[in-house]
């Protein structure tokens, strides 16, 4: 099966990430030394590949990875696909934070809702009394 991806040239700066490390932050900057197909990367059913690239890393080491994919130690993003990211996680956080937000008004509501409220200074009347 052909790969349809977009191949980053060579010449292309890109920044270097270890899969094993903090996702949003880069190792390093490097260059797009050279390209291939990865071949088949199939185990089972219909074949798939992605471009796979040398990069020229600014310490003088040559990192193999694909291109936004953890399939390999490395992987590389260009800065712009390195700047939507960041901005799609911190789209992604600002939701959760929506949602929290709207959690705790929900929990506030219940908080001064009359029944807890009466509740409480039951509680604390029966609290004084024992004393």
């Amino acid at each position: 099966m052909m790969n349809d991806e977009k191949i980053i040239p060579n010449g292309t700066e890109v920044y270097v990430f270890n899969k094993y490390g903090h996702k949003t932050k880069p190792i390093m900057k490097g260059v797009v030394v050279s390209s291939k197909d990865s071949g088949n990367l199939s185990q089972h059913g219909s074949s798939w590949s992605v471009q796979v690239y040398d990069v020229q890393g600014e310490n003088g080491i040559e990192y193999f990875g694909a291109y936004g994919n953890d399939l390999y130690n490395y992987y590389f993003r260009t800065k712009e696909n390195y700047i939507n990211y960041l901005n799609w996680l911190i789209s992604c956080n600002n939701n959760q934070i929506k949602e929290l937000k709207k959690e705790n008004n929900e929990l506030e509501k219940l908080i001064v809702s009359a029944s807890l409220t009466k509740t409480v200074e039951k509680e604390k009347r029966l609290v004084k009394r024992s004393i």
